[in-house]
């Protein structure tokens, strides 16, 4: 047993060990992003942001599951930043294309309109985007100012390969957004349940989030990372066989 706990045996043991956790850790990831990017009916489910971002592009895009979930953020409004989306109806779920995977122009009966998307800045010092409404005139909306607690539908980013929507002249994208504020932006944005003062309530394009197939990549990696950590745990035991074997004369 003494020969088992040398000091040479033990950082054998320490560096066998965190190269099985590292590869493990790193096969749950991949299960995660595989899992996640399948999505589930998150209509009833709600998202608290704290005090962390974890949401932030620049560390994980918006899961799939939390996709049309209904959720109250509160911040400080920019005073720049405002993206305008022009040619739209305040129906958002009709933005969706009606033709999977072909481009689709369609023409509107009803009126249309421009989205005012403008940045929330959380407490966090993140920023949010939050669609406040529609407007014909955007020229005549003002900025808005203060703090403010806005309670709305989460949504991707509007270039994500899950969001299929018919052509429109611009969209709403998280990296867009990151390039123009050089801030930590939070990937999708928000659709304000109430409508800002002066202008149209818009509805959300998802309101629950949307069946995406398992990505078989990932779970490629994951048994990638599997059979490393078995890899490891094989050299860890031939290296104490040879380190316990008895010393013999040649």
């Amino acid at each position: 047993m003494s020969r088992f706990l040398t000091r040479r045996m033990l950082g054998i043991h320490v560096m066998a060990l965190a190269a099985v956790v590292v590869c493990l850790f790193a096969a749950h990831w991949q299960w995660q992003r595989a899992h996640t990017a399948q999505g589930s009916d998150a209509s009833s489910s709600s998202i608290q942001f704290g005090s962390f971002s974890q949401l932030s592009p620049l560390r994980q895009y918006l899961p799939a599951s939390s996709i049309g979930v209904s959720t109250s953020v509160s911040g400080t409004w920019l005073d720049h930043g405002r993206v305008v989306l022009t040619e739209r109806i305040a129906q958002g779920s009709s933005l969706r294309n009606p033709n999977p995977g072909s481009q689709s122009i369609v023409s509107w009966a009803l009126p249309i309109c421009n989205w005012i998307a403008d940045p929330l800045v959380l407490e966090d010092k993140s920023v949010l985007m939050v669609v406040q409404g529609c407007s014909a005139n955007p020229q005549a909306v003002p900025l808005p100012t203060g703090s403010a607690t806005v309670t709305g539908v989460l949504q991707p980013s509007e270039d994500a390969d899950i969001v299929d929507l018919v052509v429109l002249p611009n969209k709403l994208m998280t990296s867009s957004v990151v390039t123009s504020l050089s801030m930590s932006v939070h990937d999708g944005y928000l659709v304000s349940s109430q409508a800002a003062s002066g202008l149209t309530r818009v509805t959300p394009i998802f309101t629950s989030s949307p069946h995406i197939p398992l990505h078989w990549r990932n779970i490629f990696y994951v048994f990638n990372w599997i059979v490393f950590a078995l890899i490891v745990m094989g050299m860890w035991v031939r290296v104490v066989q040879d380190e316990l074997r008895p010393d013999t004369a040649d």
